[in-house]
């Protein structure tokens, strides 16, 4: 039977990391990407085709599923702009996920989140759509992820954590048991999650405070 084919948005690191899910998990033909900074060979074994003009020429001619290339540095926000411009377009987000990852089957994986090499998801467990777990990042049982929650790699959150839509979670962050995260709020890498993080706001250090000149909400 024919896979249906799925194209990436982007061609940067977080692309490559995508290319190489989506080709040891072997459901869909990877027909290239699209990048308007990108070289060709960006992406090894993955033409980048040209920018995203051609989206919706990719779209006529059959290609149905789609994935979000591009990473975040801090801010969520121009991730989800590009899915909802995907599914806008007309586009399906497939949740893609590593053979190397465990997701419990009494979690819950949203429609375009994507979870890299070594991840867990436990039981009880919702990721929302749109969603980054990234490499050996964990998330215990009975946690909620809103939409387009970025978890960095080796980020821990501890059973019962809930973080609201748009928010990034840092490298090695630990969050713990019970804490809540509001939206769009930040928390630095390493940092150690003690109290609950307002929406918008910037979390550092062990344990965690919000700086001063911290990000408004």
């Amino acid at each position: 039977m024919k896979k249906p084919a799925l194209v990436l948005v982007g061609a940067g690191g977080h692309a490559k990391v995508l290319a190489d899910i989506i080709r040891l998990d072997g459901r869909y033909d990877l027909v290239g990407a699209v990048d308007p900074a990108a070289p060709r060979t960006a992406i090894p074994g993955c033409r980048v085709l040209g920018g995203d003009e051609l989206l919706p020429r990719l779209f006529r001619r059959g290609i149905r599923h789609a994935a979000v290339g591009v990473g975040s540095i801090k801010d969520t926000a121009p991730r989800l702009s590009l899915a909802t411009r995907l599914r806008r377009l007309g586009f399906k987000l497939p949740a893609l996920v590593h053979p190397g990852a465990v997701i419990s089957d009494q979690a819950r994986l949203g429609e375009g989140s994507q979870v890299m090499a070594g991840a867990i998801v436990n039981p009880g467990a919702v990721v929302g759509r749109d969603c980054v777990v990234n490499t050996a990042a964990v998330i215990e049982h009975d946690c909620v992820l809103g939409e387009g929650v970025f978890i960095g790699p080796g980020a821990l959150l501890s059973g019962g954590v809930i973080v609201d839509d748009g928010a990034f979670i840092g490298i090695g962050a630990v969050l713990l048991q019970g804490k809540h995260v509001g939206r769009r709020a930040l928390v630095a890498a390493g940092a150690v999650v003690t109290r609950d993080i307002p929406a918008g706001k910037t979390a550092v250090g062990v344990p965690a405070r919000i700086p001063r000149r911290a990000r408004p909400a």
